[in-house]
């Protein structure tokens, strides 16, 4: 249909005007000083021409005889673009580095399902029996998850999504305090049955079962995932990368770092 600008164009799927049926202008504002004063003036350089067709969206920019264009400098002259920015800096974590944490990472993997396997083949020897099978398997489990967590540090977005990294930086607290209560509640949980044949002032026969010194560990671990799961519900940790300060010339930033964040800061601090 025809508007006050000329032919208007619509698209179906936007619902907004095409715009090669829309009406742009370059203006060119000169400013001149007269002692404390300075005025402008403003003229049109430049403008497209409407365009009837109604699927088109070709625009087709035509000069204003007799009129040139000033830039900043008072010339003619079309600037320079600005040099590319060849040396920015994201800091990512480097393939050696990567390749050192997965090693021992790796390393870490082996020992604890090698010990889990030792101490399985040796499951009926009287010192594996008197160190309580079950609280070495915790053991080994536990230093399992928290060298995972080694793993999911050496995770960034120079090798995977932002999406994958978000997941990473959330397994590392649920790692790390998941495998540190396996491990630690178990050495804590020997201590406590040592203390209690100990502490026997009736020297009257006493046993202490495995199911008597687990308790421990599970209020440890409901506890840790009760918080674990409030963090994950209400600010899970999100990768994201921000400027550092380091500008070249123009203004522009040269580096970045990226880091996990809490999504929601309002509660990182009860978190």
């Amino acid at each position: 249909f025809m508007g006050s600008s000329g032919f208007v164009s619509m698209d179906p799927e936007t619902h907004s005007r095409r715009p090669g049926s829309a009406l742009f202008v370059v203006y060119n504002a000169q400013g001149t000083t007269d002692g404390n004063t300075t005025s402008f003036t403003r003229d049109i350089v430049s403008h497209t021409v409407p365009v009837s067709t109604s699927n088109s969206t070709d625009i087709i920019w035509v000069d204003v005889p007799g009129k040139t264009y000033y830039y900043s400098d008072n010339t003619t002259n079309f600037p320079y673009p600005l040099p590319k920015i060849t040396d920015f800096n994201e800091n990512h974590i480097s393939p050696a580095v990567r390749g050192v944490f997965l090693f021992f990472a790796s390393v870490i993997f082996a020992l604890s399902l090698f010990f889990s396997g030792w101490t399985f083949y040796h499951r009926k020897k009287r010192v594996i029996q008197s160190s309580q099978p079950l609280f070495l398997y915790m053991i080994c489990a536990g230093t399992l998850l928290m060298g995972a967590t080694i793993v999911t540090l050496s995770v960034d977005d120079s090798i995977a999504s932002e999406q994958a990294c978000s997941v990473a930086c959330m397994l590392n607290p649920w790692f790390f305090a998941i495998g540190f209560v396996f491990a630690f509640s178990s050495l804590f949980a020997k201590e406590w049955r040592i203390n209690k044949l100990f502490h026997n002032p009736s020297m009257t026969r006493m046993k202490v079962t495995t199911r008597d010194v687990s308790v421990p560990f599970v209020v440890l671990l409901v506890l840790n995932v009760l918080v674990l799961s409030i963090w994950a519900g209400l600010s899970p940790l999100i990768w994201d990368r921000f400027y550092v300060g380091t500008i070249d010339e123009y203004g522009r930033n040269l580096e970045s770092v990226g880091k996990c964040v809490g999504e929601a800061e309002d509660w990182a601090p009860y978190v």
